[in-house]
């Protein structure tokens, strides 16, 4: 399961201080690559006994603050500490990216829903995104 956050409105404040447009495009697939990997790793396994066992992990970074989406995931995932190492890089390689082009947005603070162990697998609870 996969969230996704307001978009902060990516918006350039000055375009002649932004990297050269093959390095941002490089850029913006090195974050894709990587978040699909995070994405994929969640997902893998779901597998749960209770809710303890089921969080909505925040990643990325938004230009305002805060994650710039979510996956879910199961603390029962043989991978959770490659997600979470992968989750800190993500996060470290948006900021930089934000920062280095001069993204800006609106500060919005989204509605995180809760994660629930429903038959034995993570599930998104209640109002959300």
């Amino acid at each position: 399961m996969i969230l996704a956050f307001q978009n902060c409105g990516g918006t350039q404040i000055d375009a002649a201080k932004a990297p050269g447009a093959s390095e941002k495009v490089e850029a913006e697939k090195e974050l894709s690559s990587l978040r699909e990997l995070i994405e994929s790793l969640s997902a893998s396994d779901l597998s749960c006994a209770s809710d303890a066992d089921c969080e909505v992990h925040g990643i990325g970074s938004r230009p305002c603050g805060g994650s710039s989406s979510a996956v879910l995931v199961s603390h029962l995932n043989a991978e959770l500490e490659q997600i979470e190492v992968l989750s800190l890089e993500y996060e470290r390689k948006q900021l930089e990216y934000n920062r280095s082009n001069q993204i800006a947005g609106t500060c919005e603070f989204p509605i995180v829903p809760a994660a629930a162990c429903v038959r034995n697998v993570c599930q998104l609870s209640g109002a959300g995104i």
